[in-house]
């Protein structure tokens, strides 16, 4: 697509409907209660970029995106991006912990650019064929101005190149912007969103994205401690499933994974409650625990339902030798 110069609009949206292909939408986004983040909801993908390579960002609601410093993981890549930004201070007017999707604490990091002769691509693989699904990627306004991008999807094979155009600044400098896709998986197993730029010099900003299955939520669970937390050497874990108006869990089980590697968790099975003591902890070890709740035998929730590994996190507190007497 040749550049363009864009003159004076607030915005410009555009949408092609396609036959086949998915929906873009766009809204504003304040703080948690409007994010849609949410641990009743199945994610394949959720992803913070130019942080520490596979930290965890606690996004709030009781999830937690995995960091990113290299562009790419086990079931996509984002290609054609040549630049990196932060973490500095920016303004960012977004309440709750999903600001840590911007950048930790008052700052904001993101990758950037848009080479000559092609586009950064974000691809995800590993799609289930004709399950429906939502991307959505996380930002905010750089400038008070025209940031406008062109993007596009890919999953409709007959007709390629699905656009919006829209405008990152939308909303204001520092505020909250969500870009959704929603969309049914093809053959192939994956999609390629294309970010084009449509005046030089004015990328669009990538803070992060998620994609989630799209699909009804029954049960949740709002895990305690909160992800991210400093504890002491027994740590209470609180997993209880909560169900959603109108579903009654008949016999909710529960099976507990937990251990210092995600790779290799200790599981504790068939708990009849949803919480579990941990005593006699390590100091200043970063801990790894996961959950699957199931009502009789069917399994009606689980926090890493594709088993990458994904795992909610607690770290240890480190104690004087003072502290230490009167602890045990």
């Amino acid at each position: 697509m040749n550049k363009k110069r864009v003159f004076g609009f607030a915005v410009l949206l555009t949408v092609v409907s396609l036959a086949g292909a998915g929906t873009f939408s766009y809204q504003p986004w304040t703080s948690d209660a409007d994010s849609g983040v949410s641990a009743g909801k199945i994610y394949t993908h959720a992803v913070k970029f130019n942080v520490t390579d596979g930290s965890p960002v606690y996004a709030g609601n009781g999830v937690v995106f995995e960091g990113d410093s290299d562009e790419q993981g086990t079931n996509w890549k984002f290609i054609n991006i040549p630049n990196a930004w932060g973490p500095g201070d920016w303004t960012k007017n977004i309440a709750g912990s999903g600001a840590s999707l911007i950048g930790p604490g008052t700052q904001t990091s993101f990758v950037y650019g848009d080479p000559v002769t092609v586009h950064p691509q974000i691809q995800l693989t590993q799609l289930t064929p004709g399950t429906k699904y939502i991307a959505t990627f996380y930002a905010i306004g750089w400038e008070t101005g025209e940031r406008v991008v062109d993007v596009s999807a890919d999953d409709d094979p007959n007709n390629p190149g699905h656009i919006i155009r829209i405008n990152q600044d939308l909303y204001g400098g520092g505020n909250g912007i969500q870009l959704k896709y929603a969309y049914t998986a093809p053959k192939s197993g994956q999609i390629i969103f294309t970010f084009d730029e449509v005046a030089t010099n004015a990328s669009w900003h990538h803070y992060a994205f998620s994609n989630e299955v799209d699909a009804p939520a029954y049960v949740y669970i709002q895990p305690q401690p909160v992800p991210g937390a400093f504890m002491d050497l027994t740590v209470n874990l609180d997993f209880a499933a909560i169900a959603l108006p109108g579903v009654t869990l008949a016999n909710p089980t529960y099976n507990l994974y937990w251990g210092t590697s995600p790779s290799q968790l200790t599981k504790v099975a068939g708990l009849t409650t949803g919480s579990y003591e941990l005593q006699g902890l390590s100091e200043t070890t970063t801990y790894h625990w996961k959950v699957e709740v199931f009502d009789g035998a069917t399994r009606v929730y689980s926090s890493d339902p594709g088993n990458l590994n994904k795992t909610w996190t607690f770290t240890t507190k480190a104690y004087t030798p003072a502290t230490k007497v009167l602890e045990y």
